[in-house]
Formats: structure tokens, sequence, C-alpha cells
């Protein structure tokens, strides 16, 4: 099988000698190249702006985007879990030793244990505070 995200908000499992779609796994962003690991398809995703920054403007609102990260059945597509992180995951996960590694554009690095009963998040990497203030530049205006 070849694993592939998808700007339009999926992650598609083709037939690797036809190119026959097998199964599809929506989310509501745009979808990173996936990672596979121990039958496990694991992808990151920007779900778009989900929750309002008040910033105390009267020129409206600011969104804030979250991002997930998605470990899916490798066979059939369905979701064994979700992490839902500060910002959008625009990057390609990494696995390790049974650890997905992956970067968000709230400026942290992610290491999620892999364990179903066991999963914990843990930032390994956070983004200095004077760097936080430019990183406020890339908050989408809706």
């Amino acid at each position: 099988m070849v694993y592939v995200g998808s700007d339009d908000g999926n992650v598609y499992a083709l037939n690797a000698a036809t190119g026959a779609k097998l199964w599809n796994y929506t989310t509501s962003g745009a979808v990173s190249s996936p990672a596979v690991s121990n039958g496990v398809v694991y992808v990151g995703s920007s779900e778009g702006a989900s929750r309002p920054v008040y910033v105390g403007s009267s020129e409206g609102n600011v969104y804030a985007l979250e991002g997930n990260v998605y470990a899916l059945n490798a066979t059939t597509g369905a979701k064994l879990w979700c992490y839902t992180t500060g910002d959008d995951v625009d990057s390609s996960p990494a696995v390790a030793n049974g650890v997905v590694y992956v970067g968000s554009g709230d400026g942290n690095v992610y290491a999620i244990g892999t364990l179903i009963h066991a999963r914990v998040a843990v930032v390994i990497f956070e983004q200095p505070p004077q760097k936080m203030a430019s990183n406020r530049a890339r908050i989408k205006r809706r």
C-alpha cells in the first residue's frame, strides 16, 4: 500500500500496483505526508480556525489554528487515536522506538507515546519567549 496526505483534508491508502483507492480518512484540514510504523499510519493535520483569540481590537476576531496528530489503522483506515496541539501541524511525523515526533505551529516539538493506554505527549522543544512574539504574526485572520 501507498499512503498519501492531501490538501483536501484526506489521508488516502492506495494499491501500490494499480493506484486504486483502498480507503480514505477525512479530517477537517490539510494533511501532512504520513509516516507508517507497525501497521499504523501517522499524519498531522491543520484543522482550520476553530477557536477565537480576542486581541482587544475593534477590527474583528483573530482566530488561531488547532492541529491534530492522527494514528490510523494502516489496513482499514480506522482512527486509533488523535492528539491536539496548540496550532497547525504541517510537518510530517517521524516515528522511532514507539514515539511519534511532530512539530506544531505553536513553536513546540511533541513526543507522543504510541501505546493506546499509555499515550502521553511531552513537549521536547519549546520555542523561546522572544520568538513567540514573532510567531504571533502567523496567527490567521478570519
